[in-house]
C-alpha cells in the first residue's frame, strides 16, 4: 500500500510517502512487516516553481506476530 501526499492538482510536488508492506501472521491476520515514511523537503526557485527534495527517510521493520498467552482475571469487590 502506497500513500503519497502532494501539494498543487498540476505540477504536483511530492511532500510525504508512505509504503505499507504487510505479511500473513499465524493468528489468521495480515499484519505489518514494515512501514516506510519519507519527509520531502519544499523548494521554490526564483520563479515561484516548486520542487521538493528528499529530507528524510525512516523505515520500521516487524518480526512475525505471534500470539500472546495471557490471563486475565476479573476480581470482584463484594466480600462475603
Amino acid at each position: 500500500e502506497v500513500r503519497e501526499l502532494v501539494a498543487r492538482k498540476s505540477d504536483p510536488v511530492m511532500l510525504l510517502s508512505s509504503v505499507f508492506e504487510y505479511q500473513k501472521s499465524e493468528l489468521g491476520l495480515v499484519v505489518p512487516k514494515s512501514i516506510s515514511i519519507t519527509v520531502f523537503k519544499l523548494k521554490a526557485d526564483k520563479n515561484e516553481k516548486f520542487s521538493s527534495t528528499r529530507e528524510t527517510s525512516v523505515t520500521l521493520s516487524y518480526s512475525n506476530f505471534r500470539q500472546t498467552n495471557v490471563e486475565v482475571k476479573i476480581l470482584d469487590d463484594e466480600t462475603d
